[in-house]
């Protein structure tokens, strides 16, 4: 059709997939950069067809991501400059007014750019350019640019993990971001360079810098960690949850109610910013030496195997075993109770399904619906909600109360995995919610854990759980599924911890201060199966079944 003089939007799109989908199976790097550039071709002809087609900008970033991965570092820099440029723009789209009151909008990209193009710099603008053309001290950019740039390229060719040369580690992790993310509203590198990653480097008012992209290159280098202050502001946090119940949208790019057009917008109370109190704040080191410890057990059908390896201290109680799909293809649910007279814990912890393949097919292919939970307390996922009741009747339910009474005053863990970590959350919201643990003495942490409630029961969760911690590991695919739109409507409860690196001790997190947006694991394009099964560096059910051996 194109050789016939068709170039279409639909068509040009065609071609465009074509390019995409079929680079990979060329054999040289030559070859697929002249394949993805040709698709980038005819994406070009769809947005010179369509100013407004946003779908274009969106394919061109897809292309570019594949065509960063061949280009050498150099062309690198240049490619991912252009592509953002040319996103950025296409957000930004045409000034228009209002019908009612003729007041002109302005996107946070148009408002970005302004400032950039205002400074007038190079990258190889030296000092004496820079005092010919009077830039304004102030703005922080009286800096010459060569050092930078020279830290750049030893980050792009440095393999030394531990290099702490010219910010190389700091670099290299930001250069990594940058050429891989097309989240089109991404804080962590919107209107990214190196211009402003010197200025960060130096600037002395990071939280209220009003450079785009100073606070955010300093929250992904870890110089400024309060994430929720970062994106929003502590005021802007309370005016969110304000907005949303005025029943109007709020606007992330410009930090206002209502706003429109808007890029990025909030309309979840869930997902105003909101992070724990520093007395039930995240600790990687508990969570690496306790509750992986707990969790991985339940993967071994004699969980005690773990606790002589990996915590003497623990002490079995009784595991319990059931069928727990009432339809469908059947599915093992596996749990254990413990406890420990010295840390003066009782613990409850769910195996989960041995593979992130396995989960999202059943979940998929054979299971849909929700139950409702409690009337104050909304609705669980069907397949989960059966799954606990099995094991709730099936022995747990006696033996937790028989814990209860003989240790009253001790802290309840509930620990789970992929299907586990699902478990798990009803497992504690249905003691607390029942009365029989209050909710301020019970640490609920999961790994890979899928949606299992809707809004109500996550909004109920929220209040009730001060300590809630869901940890997902870089592009694992079951903490995004069931998906959150659609017949069911699930939504995550609160706090996610996500993992972007293979999560080996050095590795940093981040503390999500949305319940379920987009501004952590959700940002993936993409998924890796073998994620969901490898966390904190270990593979769990291997780990777990092999009695948690000394690493």
């Amino acid at each position: 059709m194109y050789e016939d003089g068709d170039e279409s939007i639909e068509v040009l799109f065609r071609l465009a997939k074509f390019c995409y989908n079929n680079a990979d199976q060329l054999g040289t790097d030559k070859d697929k950069i002249q394949m993805l550039e040709m698709g980038k071709e005819y994406l070009v002809k769809v947005y010179e067809t369509d100013k407004e087609n946003f779908l274009a900008a969106k394919w061109l970033a897809y292309l570019s991501l594949k065509l960063l991965a061949v280009l050498p570092f150099r062309s690198k820099m240049y490619e991912a400059r252009k592509t953002k440029t040319l996103v950025c723009l296409k957000m930004a789209g045409k000034v228009s007014k209002s019908a009612d009151t003729g007041k002109k909008f302005r996107t946070y990209c148009q408002d970005t750019k302004k400032r950039i193009d205002k400074l007038c710099l190079k990258e190889t603008m030296t000092r004496e350019e820079m005092a010919t053309k009077k830039v304004d001290k102030t703005e922080g950019y009286t800096f010459f640019m060569a050092p930078i740039g020279l830290a750049a390229k030893h980050a792009a060719e440095c393999s030394n993990a531990r290099c702490i040369r010219n910010y190389c580690y700091s670099l290299k992790r930001i250069l990594k971001h940058y050429s891989e993310c097309f989240h089109l509203d991404c804080l962590e590198c919107n209107q990214f360079n190196l211009v402003i990653y010197e200025h960060m480097i130096l600037c002395d008012d990071r939280r209220k810098c009003k450079i785009p992209g100073c606070l955010a290159i300093g929250r992904a280098n870890g110089k400024v960690k309060d994430t929720a202050t970062l994106i929003f502001g502590v005021s802007e946090a309370s005016k969110c949850s304000d907005c949303i119940a005025s029943r109007k949208h709020w606007c992330v790019t410009v930090n206002e109610c209502g706003f429109s057009p808007c890029v990025t917008s909030i309309s979840k109370a869930l997902n105003c910013p909101e992070l724990p109190d520093k007395a039930h704040a995240y600790d990687d080191a508990f969570v690496r030496s306790k509750i992986l410890v707990t969790t991985a057990a339940a993967f071994n059908n004699h969980p005690d195997k773990c606790f002589k390896n990996a915590m003497p201290t623990m002490s079995l109680s009784k595991t319990f075993s059931v069928n727990c799909s009432a339809e469908g293809p059947q599915t093992n649910c596996f749990g254990f109770t413990s406890f420990d007279t010295t840390q003066k814990v009782i613990v409850m912890s769910f195996r989960g399904t041995q593979g992130a393949t396995q989960l999202t097919e059943e979940i998929l292919d054979f299971f849909t619906g929700k139950k409702l939970f409690f009337p104050d307390a909304g609705n669980i996922f069907t397949y989960f909600y059966d799954a606990f009741f099995f094991l709730w009747n099936g022995g747990l339910s006696q033996d937790i109360r028989n814990l209860k009474y003989k240790y009253p005053g001790y802290e309840l863990w509930v620990t789970g995995h992929s299907l586990g970590g699902a478990i798990a959350s009803i497992a504690a919201s249905y003691v607390v919610h029942t009365g029989l643990f209050d909710g301020n003495n019970v640490k609920l942490v999961t790994m890979g854990q899928p949606r299992t409630g809707d809004y109500d029961y996550a909004v109920w969760h929220d209040k009730t759980f001060p300590y809630s911690f869901r940890i997902v590991h870089h592009k694992d695919i079951v903490p995004h599924i069931p998906p959150q739109y659609g017949k069911d409507e699930l939504f995550h409860h609160r706090t996610e911890i996500w993992y972007n690196n293979n999560m080996s001790t050095t590795e940093p997190y981040h503390i999500c201060a949305e319940a379920d947006g987009l501004y952590c694991s959700n940002r993936q394009l993409d998924s890796y199966p073998p994620d969901h099964l490898t966390y904190f560096d270990i593979n769990m059910p291997d780990w777990g079944s092999q009695g948690c051996p000394k690493m």
